[in-house]
């Protein structure tokens, strides 16, 4: 597998890694913007620890993804992060449509399973690292992804206490 084969098509700068690490927060642009009304300011998180990693890996993860070209391999990867990002970008707009009410995040199922929209935002990054033959940014993508769920499930569970 390409992925494997170490840094040797390595190159400085992957324009599909930049276009993947900005797409994916245009609607946290809008949320940021109308979301925050509804979020209670003293929502549990999975500790101090656990938000620092998350972040920083995020941030890693973004540079990595376009500072690291690597030949593209396996379209079937693209293609799935594609459907990943579609169902992710549809969630929002759902969130959205039904008007902006925080807790729905975290609370509102996807096709009856109870999965927070950032459940995508992770499998989006998977299978565009994977795509990208990026093992760098993969493994910031499980970190990433680990340190977001732990988050998610503190949301979860103190927003399931306040009901």
């Amino acid at each position: 597998m390409a992925l494997l084969d170490g840094f040797d098509g390595l190159k400085f700068f992957s324009l599909y890694g930049l276009i993947a690490a900005v797409i994916v927060v245009i609607p946290n642009f809008i949320f940021a913007k109308k979301g925050q009304d509804t979020r209670p300011d003293d929502l549990d998180n999975a500790g101090a620890r656990v938000c620092t990693i998350e972040l920083i890996s995020r941030i890693a993860l973004s540079i990595v993804l376009v500072c690291m070209r690597f030949p593209v391999n396996y379209p079937i990867f693209g293609i799935l992060a594609g459907a990943a990002l579609l169902i992710y970008f549809g969630l929002w707009v759902r969130y959205f449509k039904d008007g902006y009410y925080y807790p729905d995040i975290y609370l509102k199922s996807f096709l009856g399973i109870p999965v927070p929209i950032d459940t995508f935002n992770i499998v989006y990054f998977v299978f565009v690292s994977l795509w990208l033959c990026n093992i760098v940014a993969l493994v910031l993508t499980v970190i990433y992804g680990i340190c977001r769920m732990m988050n998610a499930h503190a949301v979860l569970k103190d927003l399931r206490c306040r009901i």
